[in-house]
C-alpha cells in the first residue's frame, strides 16, 4: 500500500553534501564544537519612533534573555541607547540567534498588536539574503513544502518539511499502470486486477464477459477521474497531515531569485561553490528559510543546525534584509539595512588552485 506522505529527514539531503564538504574541514572536525558569540556585536537602529524601533541585529546575539547571563542582547541594547524605554520593549518579529538582521520592536501593548496583526495576516512585506551551498539550477522558483517539528530530534528544536512527491509519483505510475491494464484485457485474472477506481465507469459498457465489463471503460473518462482523484487524495492526505494535534504540520511557502553564482573564498586557499539568493517568505514558520532551502539539496553555508559545523566560516550566511509594514492608520515603516555579505570574496570562476 502507498504510504501517504514521506517526512524527509535532513540527512538525506546532506549525504551528498557531507561527502564533498568532508575534505574541506576533515582537519576540523575534532576539536570544533562550534562557533563561540560574537566579543564586541555590532548594533545598528534603523528606525525610531515614539512607537516602535527597529534595529539591525548582529548574528550569534540573542533579542533577549531568559537566563539572566547573557551580557549583550537586542534588549540591553536598545534599554542601554534608549533609557526611558526600559521594561517596555515589546518583540513584534523575532529572527533566530545566527540570523542577522531587521528586529522590530514596539513600545506599548496596542502598537505591538497593531505591528503583529500585519505580519499574522501576512501584509507585511519580507526579504532577505542568503548564501547557500552549490549552484542552485533554477534562477528563481516557489518552494512550497509543509513544515513541523523533527520527531528525530530529541531537543525539539530541529524542523522538517514535508514531502508528498514520492506519493504524486506513485500515484501517476498507477494510473499508467491501470491504463495499461485497460488497454490489454485479455484474461479475467487481469480484469480481476485493476484498480477499483474503474468500478463506477463499467454500465458504458458492453462486453459478453461481466469480468471484462468491469474494465473496459472509456479512457478518457478513465483518466479524468484518476486525475480528479490523485488532486482529491493530495489535498485529503495535506489536510489529514494538518490536522494531526500532537506534530501538525503547516503549510510553508518561500519564493527565491538567484542573485549570483560563484565561489567563495573561506580562507586563503580553499574556495567553494556557492549560490546568492534573494528570499521571500510568504509564511513565518520557524526555521523556514533553513529548511526550505536545505529540502532542495542547498543548506545555507554556516548553518550548523542544518548543515555541518565548520570552523572555516565564521557565520551563519542569511540575514533579514528589507521590511515593510503597511500600517492602516499610521505612516508605513519601510527600511532596509546594509547588506553584509558585499565584503565577502565571491568569483565569478574558480580561481586557479
Amino acid at each position: 500500500m502507498i504510504s501517504i506522505l514521506r517526512i524527509v529527514c535532513q540527512t538525506l539531503y546532506l549525504k551528498e553534501f557531507n561527502f564533498k564538504m568532508s575534505e574541506i574541514i576533515k582537519q576540523n572536525l575534532k576539536s570544533y564544537d562550534g562557533r563561540v558569540p560574537p566579543l564586541d556585536p555590532k548594533y545598528e537602529t534603523i528606525y525610531l519612533d515614539k512607537e516602535y524601533i527597529v534595529v539591525n541585529k548582529p548574528f550569534d546575539v540573542n533579542i533577549d534573555d531568559d537566563t539572566g547571563e547573557r551580557s549583550t542582547t537586542v534588549v540591553k541594547y536598545i534599554e542601554t541607547e534608549y533609557p526611558e524605554t526600559f521594561g517596555n520593549v515589546r518583540f513584534v518579529n523575532r529572527i533566530d540567534y545566527a540570523t542577522s538582521g531587521l528586529v522590530v520592536v514596539s513600545f506599548n501593548k496596542k502598537s505591538t498588536t497593531v505591528a503583529m496583526e500585519l505580519f499574522q495576516s501576512r501584509e507585511t512585506s519580507k526579504t532577505y539574503l542568503a548564501l547557500v551551498h552549490g549552484h542552485i539550477e533554477l534562477d528563481e522558483s516557489i518552494i512550497d513544502k509543509p513544515i513541523q517539528y523533527d520527531t528525530s530530534d530529541e531537543n525539539s528544536f530541529k524542523m522538517c518539511v514535508v514531502d508528498n512527491n514520492n506519493n504524486n509519483n506513485n500515484n501517476n505510475n498507477n494510473n499508467n499502470n491501470n491504463n495499461n491494464n485497460n488497454n490489454n484485457n485479455n484474461n479475467n485474472n487481469n480484469n480481476n486486477n485493476n484498480n477499483n477506481n474503474n468500478n463506477n465507469n463499467n454500465n458504458n459498457n458492453n462486453n459478453n464477459n461481466n469480468n471484462n465489463n468491469n474494465n473496459n471503460n472509456n479512457n478518457n473518462n478513465n483518466n479524468n477521474n484518476n486525475n480528479n482523484n490523485n488532486n482529491n487524495n493530495n489535498d485529503n492526505n495535506l489536510s489529514k497531515l494538518i490536522k494531526e494535534k500532537s506534530n501538525p504540520a503547516k503549510p510553508s511557502q518561500t519564493s527565491y531569485k538567484v542573485l549570483e553564482r560563484g565561489y567563495l573564498k573561506i580562507n586563503n586557499e580553499q574556495y567553494i561553490p556557492i549560490t546568492k539568493v534573494i528570499l521571500f517568505p510568504k509564511t513565518g514558520r520557524r526555521h523556514q528559510l533553513r529548511v526550505h532551502l536545505l529540502s532542495i539539496g542547498h543548506v545555507i553555508v554556516g548553518d550548523e543546525t542544518y548543515g555541518p559545523k565548520d570552523s572555516t566560516v565564521d557565520r551563519m550566511m542569511l540575514h533579514s534584509w528589507k521590511l515593510i509594514l503597511p500600517f492602516k492608520h499610521r505612516p508605513h515603516i519601510n527600511v532596509e539595512c546594509n547588506d553584509p555579505f558585499l565584503k565577502l570574496t565571491i568569483t565569478k570562476t574558480l580561481p586557479q588552485q
